[in-house]
């Protein structure tokens, strides 16, 4: 996820797919919602940038969190485009 001007952009809905994600991969987590929103605010308390990119990953033993600046992209990306190879491919998910 990531902040615009210092603040979380839309945290309910990366915690929403967090949380499915967690339940489809039978994984349960010790950390309930509220408390994983309290540490992620607490981590970025600590020297946030205006604009960063926020990392959340969640397991049944560990929850870690971090905060890095948001580096734009060359803007010749935008006005050149980029390489890209693309793979045709089934991708099992788990039931």
């Amino acid at each position: 996820m990531r902040t615009y001007n210092g603040k979380l952009f839309r945290l309910d809905d990366h915690l929403d797919r967090l949380y499915q994600s967690a339940r489809i991969l039978k994984i349960i987590p010790r950390w309930g919602r509220k408390e994983v929103i309290e540490r992620i605010n607490k981590r970025m308390s600590k020297g946030l940038q205006n604009d960063s990119k926020i990392r959340v990953i969640i397991s049944s033993r560990s929850l870690i969190i971090t905060v890095e600046p948001l580096v734009e992209k060359p803007k010749r990306m935008a006005t050149q485009g980029v390489a890209l190879i693309s793979y045709e491919g089934d991708r099992t998910l788990p039931l």
